[in-house]
């Protein structure tokens, strides 16, 4: 993270991996679902030449799309550890929607 990365999260930068993953575990353990407002604006640039697009979200639909990119990454981590030798589980990086699906078939490795 860059130092104003760390003005907005509070996460120190310049120290320790664990101890940011420990401030990060606890304050994802502090989230209350209660306490986020219902919608949320969201903005994004979908052009580099253009005005960001702005829209409303909800807090629980940017969940479900951080989990979703997630199997992206995931995928691209599979191929690297591949690429290194290294063995991920089969299914890594597999969407779940992919994994059920594949099982779901008769002949599904």
């Amino acid at each position: 993270m860059r130092p104003a990365c760390q003005q907005v999260t509070g996460i120190p930068t310049n120290g320790p991996l664990p101890a940011a993953a420990d401030r990060l575990r606890a304050d994802l353990l502090a989230f209350s679902w209660a306490a986020a407002p219902p919608t949320l604006p969201l903005a994004a640039l979908v052009a580099p030449d253009l005005p960001a697009v702005e829209v409303r979200t909800t807090p629980e639909r940017e969940v479900v799309f951080v989990l979703s990119h997630m199997v992206h990454h995931n995928a691209l981590i599979a191929v690297i550890a591949r690429l290194v030798g290294a063995v991920p589980p089969a299914d890594f990086g597999y969407a779940p929607s992919t994994t059920a699906h594949l099982r779901s078939r008769p002949c599904a490795p």
